[in-house]
């Protein structure tokens, strides 16, 4: 269960069989934050898709969860 708190929650590389992903759970959040999140992707080599971001490597996750946790 997500807590009404979280923005994001990360998915464990084993449920994955690609890159790094975090699902964004505050919609409203991501909504009010959209073209900054998306400018974030683009200059980390990231992929915003729907309610999720991919990203390259563990670092680039690391550097997300850095950057937009609470």
């Amino acid at each position: 269960m997500v807590s009404t708190q979280e923005r994001f929650i990360v998915i464990p590389d084993v449920l994955t069989d690609t890159n790094s992903m975090v699902i964004l759970t505050d919609i409203n959040y991501w909504s009010d934050h959209e073209t900054e999140l998306r400018q974030w992707c683009q200059d980390n080599n990231s992929e915003f898709v729907g309610m999720t971001v991919l990203f390259p490597d563990p670092r680039t996750l690391t550097a997300f969860v850095l950057r937009w946790q609470q």
